[in-house]
């Protein structure tokens, strides 16, 4: 009997054991600023974004954070990696930020958007490719358009705004250049041809 209870209380504190070392771990928490969004370039290199331009990078999986200027003070809310490349973007303010080294250093790039819409998403599809999704705020109704940019953000073309609903809920992802699925209010939407419908 001695033999079966301790084999069940060494049962027991194994599960209690495991389920303790498969709970998420805090591993920064050493800044005053709001964080928004986190993207892994590989499992070793993760970017985070924030308040007033902050940008935090790891290179050991998270385990240590560093601080990279990134020459603004608007908050980026948006975020989006692939590769080497990543685009990071505010909401209200219209910057746009670009970075071809996994995140170490950032520049600002011009988007055609900029004075008449806010980029509420941004998705990077390769080095050259990316996708933002941008809003306007007309007549009391929420105007979207979607632009893409196939030189690596130097030059943007408006590709669709096709019935998208006046809704402030939007989000894009592209699996390929041609198939992307976006989601707008209460509907998830597909495309076929690069988004333009």
């Amino acid at each position: 009997m001695k033999t079966l209870t301790i084999t069940i209380l060494a049962a027991v504190l194994t599960v209690f054991s495991s389920i303790s070392q498969s709970q998420w771990l805090q591993v920064h928490g050493g800044s005053n600023q709001f964080l928004y969004k986190v993207s892994a370039f590989n499992p070793n290199v993760i970017v985070a974004t924030g308040e007033s331009g902050l940008i935090l990078r790891s290179t050991n999986g998270g385990n240590n954070w560093q601080q990279i200027t990134s020459g603004t003070n608007y908050t980026l809310e948006n975020l989006s990696t692939k590769g080497n490349t990543g685009l990071a973007s505010s909401r209200y303010g219209a910057v746009v930020l670009k970075t071809t080294d996994q995140g170490l250093s950032w520049v600002s790039i011009n988007a055609g958007w900029q004075s008449n819409f806010q980029a509420v998403n941004v998705h990077v599809l390769n080095d050259n490719t990316f996708y933002v999704v941008t809003v306007g705020y007309f007549n009391m109704y929420y105007n979207y358009g979607i632009y893409k940019s196939t030189n690596g953000g130097a030059n943007w073309t408006w590709i669709s705004s096709n019935n998208l609903p006046s809704v402030p809920s939007v989000d894009i992802s592209f699996v390929n250049e041609m198939t992307g699925y976006m989601i707008s209010g209460n509907s998830v939407r597909k495309t076929d041809d690069g988004g333009l419908t």
